[in-house]
């Protein structure tokens, strides 16, 4: 599973070039949180995730210090600290589809039981490595900021001297003071906004017909994208699924609402009244490995001091400014058992007498589930 993960994020950097620093806001102290809702078994080890991020100018000379004091809700103490992140860089792994140099991809998308007109999209090794067709494709980069300019001081929650785990449960809600030696005192209460419910998915059907998603509504969703993937190691061949109603790499990270309902309006994110879709009918038959992602996002909070004017002036600048983004996020394999089933599989009323197999069908929701592996968050 590890070949089909490494070449999902290097083509992620392909399409959107994520590293890429972006235009600052006008304020000269930001802070963002990113909470995201882990579906799936790792859920079950990992239910939430958070990363807390501060960056302001100018830095000071010395040592950079930075701590948010957070709401007992969180169940994680008192404050985390903030540091200054050790940025690396690494190369793919060689003999694996991080490897793009002799690599196809082959693009499909639409909710559908069969095969679009036009599709799929091809994408040559040629064009992998030069880039050249996938920067065509619809899609979204995400809300991560990447490095902030020279001059400006940046911290990190987790970090090396602290990452204590989310626990199951916690919760953003209640008041928040974010300090240090490059921002000003940021407070602020969080009181209508909060992690997001699991994104309880099920997968229906079999890789070799056509296969359905189908999911209990997140409530506070804005909209849902799902992706499908797997590789032909022999005919060197990736083969990508999105729910979207045109060529689309769509978002797999945290993204602003307002961008989401835009993207939704352009048919690359699937509406918040949706519950279900269907891949379309065997573009995986054959190939082993497919994994099934899914996302929803709720609408971010904000903050700035002083508050934003109702029609502010062309040279109005806050002091500081806050941004906390939802995410929820599933991943599955065909023919797992999801959430639901292993719950009851080790209850004491299981009785190994039930456990017949479950024939294929291919109505969205019917089948067998998936288990959740979360796909990586850009900046975690």
């Amino acid at each position: 599973m590890k070949k089909y993960f490494v070449f999902s994020v290097i083509l992620l950097a392909l399409v959107f070039d994520l590293s890429a620093s972006e235009v600052w806001a006008a304020a000269t102290a930001e802070y963002q949180i990113l909470a995201t809702t882990m579906g799936g078994v790792q859920g079950m080890q990992v239910p939430m995730m958070l990363l807390l991020d501060a960056r302001g100018a100018p830095a000071p000379s010395g040592e950079q210090r930075a701590s948010h004091a957070i709401p007992p809700g969180m169940k994680m103490g008192k404050e985390l600290p903030l540091l200054r992140p050790e940025l690396q860089t690494g190369t793919a792994e060689k003999g694996v589809p991080g490897d793009l140099e002799n690599w196809t991809l082959k693009i499909y998308w639409g909710d559908s039981k069969e095969v679009g007109k036009g599709q799929p999209i091809v994408i040559s090794p040629q064009d992998m490595k030069s880039g050249k067709g996938l920067a065509a494709l619809a899609g979204s980069e995400g809300a991560w900021k990447g490095s902030p300019p020279a001059g400006w001081g940046w911290g990190q929650w987790p970090n090396k001297q602290s990452g204590i785990p989310v626990p199951a449960g916690a919760s953003l809600n209640g008041g928040h003071l974010v300090t240090g030696n490059y921002l000003p005192d940021i407070k602020f209460d969080i009181t209508r906004h909060d992690f997001l419910p699991p994104l309880n998915t099920k997968i229906g059907g079999d890789p070799s017909t056509s296969m359905g998603l189908s999911w209990k509504p997140v409530q506070g969703a804005v909209g849902y994208f799902a992706y499908a993937m797997a590789a032909d190691q022999a005919k060197r061949e990736s083969i990508i699924w999105t729910s979207s109603s045109k060529a689309s790499m769509g978002v797999m990270t945290h993204e602003h609402s307002a961008q989401v309902k835009k993207l939704v309006g352009e048919g690359v994110v699937m509406s918040s009244n949706k519950t279900a879709c269907n891949i379309p009918s065997g573009i995986f038959a054959g190939l082993d490995g497919v994994v099934v992602m899914m996302y929803a996002w709720g609408e971010d909070y904000w903050m700035s001091y002083p508050p934003k004017p109702n029609n502010p002036p062309k040279d109005w600048k806050p002091d500081w400014t806050v941004n906390a983004l939802f995410l929820s996020q599933w991943m599955g394999i065909p023919g797992m058992p999801d959430m639901e089933e292993l719950t009851r599989m080790n209850s004491p009323a299981y009785d190994q007498d039930d456990a017949g197999e479950t024939p294929a069908r291919d109505e969205p929701g019917e089948g067998r589930g998936g288990i959740g592996i979360p796909f990586p968050i850009t900046g975690f």
